[in-house]
């Protein structure tokens, strides 16, 4: 491999676990990384297939969901901060192509990637782990580079959700490889559900709940993979309307305003958190005023109803007063609605069921490393409707890198058979 390759390929491998130290570390890598990848893609002239990208039903969908959030960006009261979002994910979903044609099209590059992505989640993943239930004073270490105080009681909580997106992957190394990398993704695979449970100690509910519920999406999977790609558009598209309807049901049983917020612990439904249920059934109310168009991209917690503040009676000793919605809903589906519409909802629905459409096919063919990419779609899919928005740059650029890597393997498992 030249030099530039050599590069490229260790910039985007280090990338993912430089997010335990921030979004800057993480920014840093990662966009020398697109620089490099950048530079082979104009000067071998790749943008030249991007119009069969386009032409696919994955590209045309993708298309009309862009389009469509454009369409509402025009009529947001803040058209330029949902512009500015816009623009970055388009830029985010292109990227991922662009990396993705060059994972699949040069394997030196693809196998140095993924085997410095392991490495470098063996270090970081190791060093959180000290940390947390070894030696806790390793977190000066960390410290040196905070401007605020660090406690390890918070320390890499926002990780754990990118560790939960790495276990797939993980997985897939400890099933196909051989020799040292296995061992390593054997290893790694219980750190990384400890760093997660965090000795118990402020647990990231998140992580855990995505990989739970990702179990339940691979279980779902494996059935639906029996079915032709018709059927399975048509009883995929069934079961999401199902969980609809039941999810709209279960937002009409959440306090909503005006209401008694000292009262609120003895009405509120056992999960999730209080603050959350009241969150989301504010948004709920704002989804029913812009049903249609949606209010424009990460722009929600700009509405003066988001700002109206309510006192939360969270346990026994424990009263707040806070914003009804102080930043985002904490629940992507219910983001995308209230930020899209709803037509902007069901074309993202559309978006996800092509892709996993795509894989289910895949591997009914024999590609079974297609059960990889499946893996990271259900854990990061599922986590994402309890934290980070949707629209954080930094959890939208993990999830389009590992996808990226992940549909490359599919790729690379293909020529191999």
């Amino acid at each position: 491999m030249e030099r530039f390759e050599t590069a490229k390929a260790v910039l985007l491998g280090i990338s993912i676990p430089m997010a335990a130290f921030g979004p800057a570390p993480l920014a840093v890598t990662l966009g020398l990384a697109v620089l490099l990848v950048l530079r082979d893609f104009i000067r071998e002239k790749r943008y030249l297939d991007l119009a069969e990208a386009a032409r696919a039903p994955l590209g045309l969908s993708l298309l009309l969901l862009l389009g469509w959030c454009l369409l509402g960006a025009l009529f947001s009261s803040e058209k330029t901060f949902s512009l500015i979002t816009l623009l970055r994910t388009a830029l985010s979903v292109l990227l991922c192509h662009v990396i993705f044609q060059q994972l699949r099209d040069k394997q030196a590059f693809f196998n140095l990637a993924v085997k410095t992505l392991l490495v470098s989640s063996a270090i970081v993943i190791g060093y959180i782990f000290i940390v947390q239930y070894l030696y806790p004073e390793a977190l000066e270490i960390y410290a040196q580079f905070r401007s605020s105080d660090t406690k390890v009681r918070w320390a890499f909580k926002a990780f754990s959700s990118v560790a939960a997106c790495l276990i797939p992957i993980f997985l897939w190394f400890s099933i196909t490889k051989q020799g040292y990398w296995r061992i390593c993704a054997l290893i790694l695979l219980p750190l990384a559900i400890a760093i997660i449970w965090r000795n118990g100690i402020n647990t990231s509910r998140s992580a855990l709940f995505g990989l739970a519920g990702s179990i339940v999406f691979l279980a779902l999977c494996f059935i639906l993979q029996h079915f032709s790609k018709r059927r399975f558009y048509v009883i995929f598209t069934g079961i999401l309307i199902t969980v609809s309807l039941f999810s709209a049901w279960l937002l009409s049983a959440m306090p909503h305003y005006p209401f008694d917020g000292m009262a609120l612990v003895d009405i509120a439904l056992p999960f999730p958190d209080p603050h959350r249920q009241v969150i989301w059934a504010r948004t709920a109310e704002i989804i029913m005023d812009h049903p249609f168009m949606g209010i424009g991209l990460n722009t929600i917690n700009l509405l003066p109803q988001a700002q109206e503040t309510v006192t939360l009676k969270f346990a026994p000793g424990m009263v707040k007063t806070i914003e009804f919605i102080p930043s985002h809903p904490h629940n992507w589906i219910l983001e995308i609605a209230v930020e899209a519409g709803l037509v902007g909802l069901a074309i993202t629905f559309a978006c996800f069921t092509i892709l996993i459409g795509n894989l289910l096919h895949a591997i009914r063919v024999g590609q079974n490393t297609a059960w990889v990419p499946l893996g990271l779609i259900g854990v990061f899919s599922i986590s994402s409707m309890t934290n980070f928005s949707i629209w954080t740059s930094w959890w939208q650029a993990i999830f389009f890198v590992l996808l990226a890597l992940c549909l490359a393997a599919v790729y690379h498992h293909q020529e191999t058979n």
